[in-house]
């Protein structure tokens, strides 16, 4: 996972949530969704196709098809993007701005990171709303400038 690019990792993730939720995907299903041509993604796919984390043949029926491996790692991609959300939200950002942040960072994180992320995720969710005021107090710009320290 840590050597796909960023847009072979968006490509991967986004068609692991769509066959999550219709069982496949199709090329010009995905180039909409991601907002790309379709040549785009048929050249991100075959990037995939090389790495073994897809099956794509045009004459197939079903579009775009996760191997084994491409489902492992898709299902990957989503988790670390469901900690990274998580992370933000337990530092009080609202849900959408979460999403949105860790769509901009997931990808940079490595493994020791995650699971250090992870950790703290999983030790401040299990905090009173009381106990995380800590994590989110200052939790924006005031007069001392955006770290108010």
């Amino acid at each position: 996972m840590d050597k796909l690019s960023v847009a072979s990792q968006k490509y991967l993730k986004k068609m692991f949530e769509i066959c999550q939720l219709q069982g496949s995907v199709r090329v010009k299903d995905l180039a909409n969704l991601m907002k790309v041509k379709p040549p785009s993604v048929v050249e991100g796919l075959g990037i995939l196709e090389d790495c073994g984390l897809v099956e794509h043949r045009k004459r197939y029926a079903r579009g775009i098809a996760l191997t084994k491996k491409g489902l492992s790692v898709g299902r990957a991609l989503c988790q670390k993007h469901e900690i990274v959300k998580r992370f933000f939200i337990v530092l009080g950002l609202e849900e959408e701005d979460a999403k949105r942040h860790a769509c901009r960072i997931e990808h940079e994180m490595d493994l020791k990171v995650m699971k250090s992320v992870k950790r703290f995720v999983a030790y401040a969710e299990q905090l009173s709303k009381d106990e995380r005021g800590w994590l989110q107090e200052n939790n924006g710009p005031g007069e001392g400038g955006i770290m108010n320290e």
